[in-house]
C-alpha cells in the first residue's frame, strides 16, 4: 500500500503551495484539505485522486498570472546556467526594482560563451522553467551602448556568477 497522505503533500510542496493555498485551489476547507493530506479523512479514492489531479494541473505562474520572487528567479537561473558557459547574469527592469506586475517579463543580461543554437536553447529553457516571457540580452550584443550597460549594472541585481 502506498503512502497516499505523502502523495498529496509531495504534489503540494512541488508546486510550492501552502496548505491554505492548496485548499483554496481545490475548493476544500483548510481542515478538510489537511485531513486528506494527513490521512485523517476516510479514503474516498475519487476525491483523493481529484485533489491530486487539480494540484498537479495547477500552474501558479504563467505569462500573465503570478509574480515570481527574486529567490525563485535566482534559483531557476542558477540551475540552468550551471549547465552552460555563463560567467554572470544580472536581473534588471521591473523585477529587479521590485515593481513587477503579473504580466511583467523577466529582463536578464548575461555574459558568457554562448551563441547560436545554444543561446536559443538557453532562452527556451529559461522561458519554460520560469513560466514567463524572458528578455535575454548578451552583453556582447549591447557592448556599444555603455549608458544602458551602466544603468543595468547600477540598478540591476547580480543573480548568478
Amino acid at each position: 500500500m502506498r503512502d497516499e497522505k505523502m502523495e498529496i503533500k509531495k504534489v503540494r510542496e512541488l508546486k510550492k503551495l501552502t496548505q491554505k493555498e492548496a485548499a483554496e485551489i481545490t475548493g476544500l476547507s483548510l481542515r478538510t484539505f489537511q485531513n486528506y493530506e494527513y490521512g485523517k479523512s476516510k479514503r474516498d479514492l475519487f476525491k483523493y485522486n481529484n485533489i491530486i489531479r487539480i494540484l498537479t494541473e495547477y500552474e501558479r505562474i504563467s505569462e500573465d498570472k503570478g509574480i515570481l520572487k527574486k529567490e525563485e528567479i535566482r534559483d531557476i537561473v542558477s540551475e540552468i546556467c550551471n549547465k552552460h558557459d555563463i560567467k554572470y547574469v544580472y536581473l534588471f527592469g521591473s523585477y529587479a526594482r521590485g515593481e513587477a506586475k503579473e504580466n511583467s517579463d523577466i529582463d536578464l543580461l548575461i555574459d558568457g560563451n554562448i551563441k547560436g543554437l545554444q543561446f536559443v536553447g538557453l532562452y527556451d529553457e529559461l522561458c519554460q522553467k520560469l513560466h514567463k516571457k524572458v528578455d535575454l540580452l548578451r552583453i556582447d550584443d549591447i557592448k556599444d551602448n555603455i549608458d544602458f550597460i551602466s544603468e543595468i549594472l547600477k540598478t540591476g541585481e547580480k543573480i548568478y556568477g
